[in-house]
């Protein structure tokens, strides 16, 4: 087994607790491909051949939260316990992200990203993961295509409503991106329209047609409608008289 260490590692908070630094490399060595060391501090000391006083002494110091850390996961912790009810094995923290960083600018990104993340947290604001924010737009029948917009967006920008104020609320955030996306706001200028623009609007159409069986599915003849559902198919057949005349669909 072998480990990629990166020369960032001298310039951290380990670079003060030399012992600490030495374990750590161990246990990178160690671990497997998912960042774990299910092995005892003997275990370890008889492996490296390093002292066993040593090994304890960097397990305890990698195990204790570290406000100089880059990155804050676990308090700064660089290790955490596998099993909380047993003295041995470990899992090294963000061990996955570091050995999917293939070089030094895949490591700036990373960096970047950290502490773009804190800032928002600092705000109070949780930047969304990708599937947890495809997951939400799945519950509100938003198409993958938009919430993939949706979050290219707003990742580009800071996460910052027009540009400018911070976010408070990604889901609040999602569910207006779908009412404009059911309103079609961005439209055509005088309604004149060109080939792509025309193979955009036949997929919207399309897509628009498809929620609207499904709204009407759900309610038999004599059905009471949901006040939400009523208001969301009224948004889309409105939408849908506009894609007629852009397409020059006859009614």
């Amino acid at each position: 087994m072998y480990a990629k260490i990166f020369e960032s590692i001298y310039d951290g908070s380990l670079r003060k607790d030399w012992k600490a630094l030495i374990v750590f490399q161990q246990l990178l060595v160690l671990c497997d491909d998912e960042g774990y060391v299910d092995k005892t501090p003997e275990a370890i000391s008889a492996r490296t051949t390093i002292p066993l006083e040593i090994i304890s002494h960097g397990i305890t110091e990698l195990s204790s939260p570290d406000p100089d850390s880059r990155s804050q996961e676990f308090g700064g912790k660089r290790i955490v316990p596998i099993n909380p009810e047993r003295k041995w094995g470990w899992k090294i923290v963000n061990y996955r992200e570091y050995r999917e960083i293939r070089n030094k600018e895949d490591l700036r990104l990373y960096w970047k990203g950290q502490k773009r993340d804190q800032r928002l947290e600092e705000r109070g604001f949780k930047r969304p993961e990708s599937v947890e924010l495809a997951d939400y737009a799945k519950k509100i029948e938003l198409p993958p295509t938009e919430s993939e917009k949706f979050f290219d967006h707003f990742e580009s920008n800071g996460w910052r409503v027009s540009g400018r104020a911070p976010m408070k609320d990604w889901k609040a955030a999602l569910r207006k991106w779908k009412t404009g996306w059911i309103e079609g706001r961005f439209k055509p200028v005088n309604g004149t329209t060109n080939g792509v623009d025309k193979i955009t609007h036949q997929k919207e159409f399309d897509r628009l047609i498809v929620r609207m069986e499904q709204l009407k599915s759900t309610y038999g003849d004599h059905q009471t409608w949901d006040p939400k559902d009523r208001a969301e198919f009224a948004l889309l057949k409105s939408r849908r008289n506009e894609l007629r005349t852009l397409l020059g669909i006859l009614i």
